[in-house]
């Protein structure tokens, strides 16, 4: 019979995953097209996005949308997060926050678009972008790493909220996905101005 693992199990040498966290942090950071780096739940299956020719200006017309998503969450009573997600140069679906109205912490802009976006799709969405008025928290980050999406925009930064005294987990999307092992294409402050006017 084979010998149990110790639990906790030992942890791999510190310099090897200082190094690959580095190294997919600098992938992300680079915004290089989605590909495998070490170990990753997609087997590969992320593919560059076919429109990356205008691609800012597909982005900014769905920051738009987004916005305008986060202003009726605002009127809704909710905090002002939207979010959208593209597949090609289509909006697929559109969602914001709905924390006070559901009574649900987990209820953001970014989980409730994947969620949507799911039901129609299927789990795996790629190939897709997510747009979000914020960058994604820790959760928001996690779903879409499981969901497999291809690229991330975002207009409002968690650095520049926790400078401006707001409470957030101070843990960027680019750090997630790096602890995660995938590269995702990021497209930081898109309209971020624009977006800072939401908070």
């Amino acid at each position: 019979m084979p010998s149990r693992i110790p639990w906790p199990r030992p942890k791999p040498s510190t310099d090897i995953y200082r190094k690959r966290r580095e190294k997919a942090l600098n992938q992300c950071r680079a915004c290089l097209p989605p590909r495998r780096i070490g170990t990753c739940a997609y087997n590969g299956r992320r593919r560059p996005h076919p429109f990356h020719e205008g691609i800012m200006d597909l982005l900014q017309s769905a920051m738009k949308t987004a916005i305008d998503e986060a202003r009726l969450s605002l009127r809704e009573g909710n905090h002002g997060f939207g979010a959208v997600l593209l597949r090609g140069d289509q909006i697929v679906a559109q969602a914001h926050d709905r924390e006070e109205s559901d009574q649900d912490p987990t209820s953001h802009a970014e989980t409730n678009v994947i969620r949507m976006a799911a039901q129609h799709l299927g789990k795996h969405l790629d190939g897709c972008i997510l747009v979000s008025t914020h960058e994604p928290c820790p959760m928001c980050s996690t779903a879409a790493v499981w969901s497999g999406i291809a690229e991330v925009a975002y207009g409002y930064s968690i650095a520049r909220a926790i400078r401006q005294g707001h409470t957030r987990i101070d843990l960027t999307c680019a750090e997630v996905f790096a602890r995660a092992g995938v590269a995702l294409t990021l497209h930081p402050d898109v309209l971020a101005d624009e977006c800072e006017l939401l908070y």
